[in-house]
């Protein structure tokens, strides 16, 4: 079994309670990439709609914060108890992961029973946006 977190908002949990984590059930990381990341936008594109996870809380508030944002309610972190063979199913998010040691995947489903518990966290900007902002003022400085 494995420990794993989601980031997302609070107004969608009813139905992520009843359903699990479905990709493009709501707006998720991909859709987020396409609208402020131009070239995570490209990579983007060309993966199927994926449901996103983390091994660690902070990249998963992360997430819950621009899910806040982008839809409303509150930030939450959703802790996932991920059975062996449910875990086979997932694929290392090669967005997100430049490293030799994997810290986030993407899946294509999540289902309810994997949902151990449910996490609010404080409102803030995430390092994301922070990103963006960086990046987007880096390209306006270039000559």
């Amino acid at each position: 079994m494995k420990t794993l977190y989601h980031g997302t908002c609070s107004v969608d949990l009813a139905s992520i309670k009843k359903i699990g984590l479905v990709p493009g059930h709501a707006k998720g990381g991909d859709a987020w990439a396409k609208d402020h990341m131009h070239q995570l936008a490209r990579n983007a594109a060309k993966r199927e709609p994926s449901v996103f996870v983390a091994d660690n809380e902070p990249d998963a508030a992360n997430f819950a914060r621009l899910a806040a944002e982008e839809m409303g309610g509150d930030p939450v972190i959703i802790i996932l108890h991920v059975p062996d063979h449910v875990f086979a199913t997932f694929h290392v998010d090669e967005l997100f992961d430049s490293d030799m040691t994997p810290h986030a995947w993407r899946a294509p489903r999540v289902p309810a029973a994997c949902i151990a518990a449910v996490k609010p966290i404080p409102k803030g900007h995430s390092d994301f946006e922070v990103m963006s902002v960086l990046s987007s003022l880096m390209e306006a400085l270039r000559p």
